[in-house]
């Protein structure tokens, strides 16, 4: 049975056809499972606190295969409890660390862990993620929320672009806004994206993936900052 609670799911439970293996984290948006289908396979489920809007899009990110520098997406749909949650099924071996404790290696880890990157390897990294980047914008999809944590390298060491739980497709209406919630994480914002999330493009991801290879050559974001505040405001 689901856990009553919405933001807690243990070991053992079951969300539809799925069984919760381990808890692997919260993030801004939401709760990363692992869970087990009825074959035996692993998959990582984010459960996301979201607008039905979103389902479309995820759906859309579920039907590109094989993209390289994406993680993939298997399916997406409502979580079966009443809450209106979503979630989306990924590749567990693909993006998460071995178990018991299936944490994600990712940009974030490596820079705090190694400092500044050569321009080579930043160079590396970003022809990888220019690809999958390029294919949701060919299918019309906007990222949203890249930045050094939704940048996760395999356990054979490829990087692939993550977290696609806020991404948007090009011709929809974004009912998040109304309820004047940013979407992102403020350091690597486009500032279009922080006056008007309803209206980015390919052109606010661009930006935002600039920003974050300007971290891996320099060691910190292009506007830092102890808050929100402080971050928005030195980039405008």
């Amino acid at each position: 049975m689901i856990p009553g609670t919405k933001n807690e799911f243990t070991a053992g439970s079951e969300i539809g056809s799925f069984t919760v293996v381990a808890n692997a984290g919260r993030g801004a948006y939401g709760e990363v499972l692992i869970v087990r289908d009825i074959s035996g396979r692993e998959y990582a489920m984010k459960i996301i606190q979201a607008m039905e809007d979103e389902l479309s899009a995820l759906r859309a990110i579920a039907e590109i295969k094989n993209a390289d520098g994406l993680v993939p997406v298997h399916a997406a749909g409502k979580v079966p409890d009443g809450s209106g949650r979503l979630y989306y099924l990924m590749d567990a071996a693909d993006n998460l660390a071995a178990a018991p404790n299936y944490l994600p290696d990712t940009l974030a880890n490596r820079i705090a862990r190694n400092g500044r990157f050569s321009a080579a390897d930043v160079l590396a990294v970003a022809e990888r993620l220019l690809t999958g980047l390029k294919k949701l914008h060919d299918n019309h999809l906007s990222h949203r929320d890249i930045k050094p944590d939704n940048i996760m390298f395999t356990r054979n060491g490829t990087v692939k672009l993550a977290d696609l739980g806020i991404a948007k497709k090009d011709d929809e209406d974004d009912n998040l806004t109304k309820t004047n919630v940013m979407m992102g994480t403020p350091a690597y914002l486009s500032p279009e994206q922080v006056e008007n999330p309803k209206t980015v493009d390919i052109r606010s991801d661009i930006y935002s993936l600039g920003a974050t290879f300007y971290e891996m050559l320099t060691g910190q974001p292009p506007y830092p900052g102890k808050t929100s505040f402080d971050i928005i405001r030195k980039m405008f």
